[in-house]
């Protein structure tokens, strides 16, 4: 199977899950996240979060215990062939309507910069279970970010278990996660 039937079979598959059990998903991965901070600890100076578009994982929850928390909470922009995350400290007034529809922070004075102990919560359309490959949508953003800051991020990949596969295929610019995170635990 292709690339791209693989994100169409599998964006057709997290769809169809019902909305409800989405929900019930978002939390149980995000309990399970908080759960085991200790285990990402070292690395959580810096939050990188994406906004859900859709039927993609709802971390927004997270986002609100991560600023709680006192961490440096970012999300991304689309600028040109890259993404920029940018700091955000308000969940409810912080974000507008941005490229490809996604929600994406309204003030653009405070951008990741590289800073040491960060982790990345990294949306995707299917993962593996063999080393935590990921598919996006095919324009490479997150892929071409993580190279640019590849010592700094650590990257755990988001889901749900109906779209982890036993194994990917990939290709020479595809940065694979650290781990990947279900409603059903950790993939490592």
């Amino acid at each position: 199977m292709t690339a791209d039937e693989l994100r169409k079979k599998y964006k057709k598959i997290r769809d169809e899950i019902p909305e409800a059990d989405r929900k019930q998903y978002s939390q149980d991965i995000v309990d399970i996240l908080i759960d085991n901070w200790d285990m990402i600890e070292s690395t959580d100076d810096h939050v990188l979060m994406y906004y859900p578009k859709g039927s993609e994982v709802d971390l927004l929850p997270l986002a609100a215990w991560v600023l709680e928390e006192g961490h440096e909470l970012y999300f991304p922009v689309t600028e040109g062939d890259d993404i920029v995350f940018y700091r955000v400290n308000d969940l409810e007034h912080g974000f507008k309507k941005g490229t490809f529809d996604v929600m994406e922070p309204i003030d653009r004075t405070h951008p990741y910069a590289g800073e040491n102990r960060t982790v990345s919560f990294t949306p995707g359309l299917v993962f593996d279970s063999h080393r935590t490959d990921r598919l996006g949508y095919g324009k490479g953003y997150y892929d071409r970010f993580f190279k640019k800051y590849d010592d700094e991020v650590f990257r755990i990949g988001i889901c749900f278990t109906a779209c982890v596969v036993p194994k990917l295929p990939t290709h020479d610019g595809d940065v694979y996660m650290d781990y990947a995170c279900t409603e059903k635990g950790f993939i490592i």
